[in-house]
């Protein structure tokens, strides 16, 4: 998706609605279900007044609200054929949008996909990226796909990965030499790897840190097989391969309001992305 920014120049109501209209369509067609809180960030508007755009186009056909099996009845929005329409006319491409609510009431991945946006949202604003693609709808050569993509004006791409819970060692290696893979080759130019716990990020860096990495890979029925080759990661690379402390996201996204942003405390090869 490329990212729009809000025209401050606009000075008519309708012109001002009709743009809003347009990026909470294009957020739910990258993503396919969003919250009000989410999509209250994106547009950089109060969450009561984002309620009542949604409830709007709601009533439109534009998007339908549905709750999540998984979700404790958060109210989640997604897009209606209407709303499909609407983005056709404007020129964008629909072909990945996703609009049987049936499937996304019973998905077991809403709740992660919804603390993805977060960090996306966190990390777009921040390094004033011009794209930001989510995992099924991700272009690339790379053996596994991340949660997310985000891309600069200069065309720097970082990938983004996001762990509620701790993977084990032979899925994390698989993972981290597929990421250390992918920045060499020059897929992408750098991994973050996000969670809310501190308990995740220290196994995860621990792991890391060893002087040498063991390698699994698939075997023909799917499970993680050791190989006897390890990889002595270069310093140029795992440079490229950072950790984001992304604290509070599932408590934030089941909040009623927005609250005002935390600053995580940030290890300082986090964050700095910078172009080779």
């Amino acid at each position: 998706m490329i990212i729009t920014q809000r025209n401050q120049e606009l000075k008519v109501c309708r012109a001002q609605r009709e743009e809003k209209v347009l990026m909470v369509l294009e957020w739910l067609a990258e993503f396919r279900a969003s919250n009000a809180q989410i999509l209250a960030r994106r547009l950089a508007v109060a969450v009561s007044n984002c309620h009542k755009l949604l409830s709007d186009m709601t009533a439109a056909g534009l998007i339908h609200s549905f709750e999540n099996s998984h979700t404790r009845g958060l109210r989640l929005f997604a897009l209606g054929k209407l709303g499909i329409g609407r983005l056709e006319v404007w020129g964008r491409d629909t072909q990945t949008a996703i609009i049987k609510a049936h499937n996304l009431s019973r998905s077991t991945t809403v709740l992660h996909d919804l603390c993805v946006q977060s960090i996306g949202l966190q990390l777009m604003e921040r390094f004033q990226c011009s794209e930001i693609h989510w995992d099924h709808n991700i272009k690339t050569e790379s053996k596994e796909r991340p949660d997310l993509l985000l891309v600069r004006p200069d065309g720097f791409k970082a990938a983004v990965e996001f762990d509620r819970t701790a993977k084990s060692s032979s899925r994390f290696y698989e993972r981290l030499i597929g990421n250390y893979e992918s920045i060499s080759q020059g897929h992408y130019h750098a991994a973050i790897t996000a969670s809310e716990s501190e308990a995740v990020l220290s196994r995860y860096q621990n792991l890391f840190s060893a002087p040498e990495w063991p390698v699994f890979r698939k075997n023909s029925a799917g499970k993680l097989i050791e190989l006897s080759s390890t990889i002595t990661p270069l310093p140029h690379i795992t440079r490229e391969i950072s950790w984001l402390p992304a604290r509070d996201l599932v408590s934030d996204i089941f909040s009623s309001r927005l609250r005002p942003q935390k600053i995580p405390h940030e290890d300082p090869r986090t964050l700095e992305l910078q172009p080779h």
